[in-house]
C-alpha cells in the first residue's frame, strides 16, 4: 500500500510505487508529492469535460511550453535528473 511503501521517506514518495484509484493506475515518479499524485488521478477520473472546463488552461499550457522550449514531446516521460 502507498503509505507503507513511503513511511520512511521525508516528504517525497518513493518512485515506482503503484497507486490505484477508481480503476485508474499510476506509478509514482521521483519528487512526486501527494498533491501532484491526487491531481493527476482526480483529473483522469473526472474525464475530459472537467479538464476542458478549467478556465484559461490552454493559455497556461502555452505559457509553460514557451518557458520550456527543450520539451518537444509533451507526452514523453519527464527525466527526473
Amino acid at each position: 500500500d502507498l503509505f507503507a511503501a513511503n513511511v520512511n521517506t521525508t516528504g517525497i514518495f518513493n518512485a515506482g510505487v503503484g497507486v490505484q484509484y477508481s480503476g485508474l493506475g499510476y506509478t509514482t515518479q521521483a519528487n512526486d508529492t501527494l498533491n501532484l499524485i491526487s491531481a493527476r488521478l482526480l483529473l483522469r477520473a473526472a474525464g475530459p469535460a472537467t479538464v476542458n472546463s478549467i478556465a484559461n488552461l490552454g493559455q497556461a499550457v502555452q505559457a509553460l511550453q514557451a518557458l520550456n522550449p527543450a520539451i518537444t514531446d509533451a507526452n514523453a516521460p519527464i527525466d527526473p535528473s
